[in-house]
């Protein structure tokens, strides 16, 4: 009888196809017909108020009408309704079938509870649930689970964790524990996720699956449990599963963020088929790891085998270019987001702007700051770091006044860390320890070993030893060894030996294994002339098997890296380079076994003269005498950019003038902490 009436009433929604090929709110249809349906005294029927349902969770009226007919679609219904676009519209509905007493059911409750964790609206989502106890749904699991959701949703974490522990163990069913998991998951216990994990693995009538490894694969990566993870690779391989992209995507990501790379390139190697979140968790590996050259070259074979970036992957891929002044390939990077219409979100523009930075052209990288309708701290932090390492410190203090007087947002300690490095750089000692008072005082932070690294590196620029000595004194935690060494360097370069062995003495205790501060004070008793002091340093180095590290120097040609030690042979075009160098040689007059033996970094200058394509090169050394190579070069092949590197900053020169001449006084040819000596 309850079937006949239904088919044999008009239905209101069948009436209104013809206009699913028109954009517009479901809800405003829904309106409409409701009281429509009211009249024809179908209240109290399921199957009609289930189809107004499903028009909050489609976008469209004809995806509500197919979605609603039949008792067999009530699964994929249930599918559906995982993203609600309009939960704010979906409570009102609800609201509406209350007060027209209309029948509530196990399919009604999740979407609304679902809404009501979209919204975090936890009154609500606690009101639903009432209902939901009074109509005798505590032991339904649709009901269950989407009041666990809801819960963890909202931030309220115990009462999630009630529900779980008050359903009956023959209702639990594997997404409840997923539920469970995910929930600890996103709100950041990571540790009660993977127990949760164990659990369920006891859980003799619930069969875990790759949602639950996922996600315990997820929590073990964020908490560093490498041995946790190694087991669940274990229980993938004992229980058949089969290595998709997505538990392969999981498990590289795992074994990347806990610094197991070896072992997550095996897995990515045997993956069949690879998504851009799969090739974006193992470039991000690499850059963690610090290896920028096989990011790179990882992205690279990317764009080989056909797959499209995503703006995590060229967020990586810049950051990448940055660290290691692959300049030409970072533009370029710029040049492909913008042909590729890959979304130019904040992350990606904030990369670029630390990318341009730290290769040195920062007129570029304020071109892509400003060009920012929205900037959040990361933003405006890197924009003032960039000005501070490119020796620009009056205009990174000009940056952060800007940023103080908007509304946008507050700085915080990385920020101050930026100012109080461009402190240290422009000179400007009273602003140094107003800037750090300031960040004590008004905004209440407490300032950490870099804040305090740079104040000391700020009175060692200034020849303020002694000051320098009493304020480490002073310090209320304990000073680093990168501390001691700012003070070393400080004391080598203005010639104070005492206070250069004091924290020589220092660092040596810190760091035995490591070379820098012998060298360092070397350098010190060679300023005062004690000549003695520095054989005898250099004899204590050979007797104790520490060696100075090469001096370490690579160019950029057409986006590729190429890196040269001192009477480094390693270079795949080595024959060619020395051929070269030979010949040159001959024209300079040298003795050609000393230029390829202790001289290699020329090659640096003579290596972009072997044939090969390209527009520009970018040159980084650690040696002052290739400076005047790299301009006689520039000027003969007319290159158009140019560029030093050297250990704390970035000299960038366009358009090298008729004579050669290259603005580098000072210390602004000092290198970036991010060039690091090491081989190729």
């Amino acid at each position: 009888m309850h079937q006949d009436k239904q088919d044999n009433c008009p239905s209101p929604i069948r009436s209104i196809q013809t206009i699913n090929s028109i954009p517009l709110d479901p809800f405003c249809v829904a309106s409409a017909i409701s009281p429509t349906l009211w009249r024809q005294d179908l209240s109290k029927q399921v199957h009609p108020i289930t189809q107004l349902r499903l028009l909050a969770t489609t976008s469209s009226l004809g995806d509500g009408l197919r979605l609603g007919s039949g008792e067999e679609e009530r699964g994929r219904r249930r599918r559906r309704r995982r993203e609600c676009e309009f939960p704010e519209q979906a409570i009102s509905l609800y609201n509406q079938m209350m007060q027209k007493n209309m029948i509530l059911d196990n399919f009604t409750f999740p979407f609304v509870l679902k809404a009501c964790g979209k919204l975090t609206s936890f009154h609500k989502g606690l009101e639903v649930h009432c209902v939901s106890l009074k109509l005798g749904l505590e032991y339904d699991v649709f009901v269950q689970n989407s009041l666990i959701y809801m819960y963890f949703q909202c931030g309220v974490v115990g009462f999630a964790r009630k529900v779980f522990d008050f359903m009956p163990g023959s209702v639990c069913d594997v997404v409840t524990w997923n539920s469970v998991i995910s929930g600890y998951l996103q709100g950041g216990w990571c540790h009660q996720a993977v127990e949760m994990f164990g659990e369920l693995l006891h859980e003799s009538d619930v069969r875990l699956n790759d949602v639950s490894i996922a996600s315990a694969l997820t929590a073990c990566a964020r908490t560093g449990l490498l041995d946790v993870g190694k087991k669940i690779h274990g229980l993938i391989l004992l229980y058949g599963f089969v290595m998709d992209v997505f538990l392969g995507s999981s498990l590289v990501d795992m074994y990347t963020k806990c610094g197991c790379l070896e072992d997550a390139k095996k897995v990515f190697d045997r993956l069949f088929d690879k998504n851009t979140v799969c090739w974006t968790s193992m470039i991000a590996g690499y850059l963690k790891s610090d290896m920028c050259k096989e990011a790179i070259e990882l992205f690279r074979e990317m764009l080989v085998v056909g797959v499209k970036a995503e703006p995590a992957t060229i967020a990586c891929v810049v950051s990448a270019c940055g660290h290691s002044g692959a300049l030409d390939l970072g533009r370029w990077m710029h040049n492909y987001s913008e042909r590729s219409g890959i979304e130019m979100n904040l992350i990606v523009k904030n990369s670029f702007i630390d990318m341009y930075s730290k290769c040195g052209l920062v007129d570029k990288a304020l071109e892509v700051f400003h060009s920012l309708t929205n900037k959040d701290i990361y933003s405006w932090s890197m924009m003032i770091s960039g000005l501070a390492m490119n020796a620009r410190s009056k205009e990174a203090l000009q940056l952060f006044s800007l940023m103080e007087g908007s509304s946008e947002v507050s700085p915080n300690e990385v920020t101050f860390l930026g100012i109080l490095s461009a402190c240290s750089h422009g000179g400007f000692v009273n602003e140094g320890f107003y800037y750090f008072e300031k960040m004590t005082r008004q905004y209440k932070y407490s300032p950490g070993v870099e804040h305090y690294g740079c104040l000391v590196d700020l009175l060692g620029r200034a020849n303020l030893l002694v000051e320098a000595m009493e304020f480490i004194s002073s310090m209320p935690i304990q000073p680093d060894a990168v501390i001691w060494r700012s003070l070393l360097f400080a004391c080598s370069r203005h010639g104070n030996v005492e206070l250069a062995e004091v924290a020589a003495k220092k660092i040596n205790e810190l760091e035995p294994e490591k070379c820098g501060a012998r060298i360092l004070l070397s350098n010190a008793y060679a300023s005062a002339c004690r000549w003695k002091d520095v054989k005898m340093v250099r004899r204590n180095m050979d007797a104790e098997g520490i060696q100075k590290q090469p001096g370490y120097s690579f160019i950029e040609i057409d986006g590729f890296v190429h890196g040269f030690l001192v009477a480094d042979r390693a270079h795949c075009q080595i024959g060619i380079i020395c051929d070269t160098l030979l010949a040159m040689n001959h024209e300079r007059q040298e003795k050609p076994e000393e230029l390829l033996t202790s001289q290699v970094n020329h090659s640096l200058v003579e290596y972009p003269q072997i044939p090969t394509p390209y527009n520009f090169i970018c040159l980084h050394s650690n040696h002052k005498r290739i400076q005047k190579d790299v301009t006689e070069f520039c000027v003969d092949q007319k290159h158009k950019i140019v560029e030093l590197k050297r250990r704390s900053k970035a000299q960038n020169v366009e358009n090298v003038d008729g004579e050669g001449n290259i603005p580098c006084q000072g210390h602004s040819l000092n290198a970036s902490e991010h060039y690091k000596n090491k081989s190729s």
